[in-house]
């Protein structure tokens, strides 16, 4: 990794923590499936977007390698209250992307609420913004295809 990409990659850290609030508590670790085996990446801090951008949270782990250190995650809410019904209805985004990966994770752990979080890795391939974009997307194809099933069962 040269000097020039870690330099962009720290200037775009400081863009997306800007106004972002860092959440208190003790946090689980995420595990992902690497090679069919279960690695577990330990949860340094979880960073509210804030106003600007409501339920997008970004996640700072310590990685199960020595190099990277650290890596970061972008996250969006796409339930408050995770269900079989939304996990198999976001099911459908995973299939847009193989980097999109779908996780139910409790993001206020004394709520006992488990969210249903699209999340995607920010490296020096993924711009930001257009992380931002996507998800702000994908928010509203979800919500809309969860309005066409309440507006079903609500005319029957």
């Amino acid at each position: 990794m040269g000097l020039k990409q870690i330099e962009s990659e720290l200037k775009e850290l400081s863009k997306i923590l800007k106004g972002a609030k860092k959440l208190k508590a003790k946090y689980p670790p995420i595990s992902f499936l690497v090679d069919g085996l279960p690695k577990t990446l330990k949860i340094k801090n979880i960073y509210s977007m804030g106003r600007d951008y409501k339920n997008f949270y970004v996640f700072h782990l310590k990685n199960y390698k020595k190099i990277p250190k650290t890596r970061w995650f972008l996250a969006i809410s796409l339930a408050s209250q995770s269900s079989d019904l939304l996990v198999s209805l976001a099911k459908e985004y995973m299939k847009k992307s193989k980097a999109l990966r779908l996780i139910q994770y409790s993001i206020y752990p004394n709520t006992l609420r488990i969210n249903l979080l699209l999340i995607i890795e920010l490296d020096a391939n993924q711009s930001y913004s257009n992380a931002v974009e996507v998800f702000t997307d994908l928010r509203k194809d979800f919500r809309k295809k969860l309005d066409k099933i309440n507006n079903l069962i609500e005319n029957e």
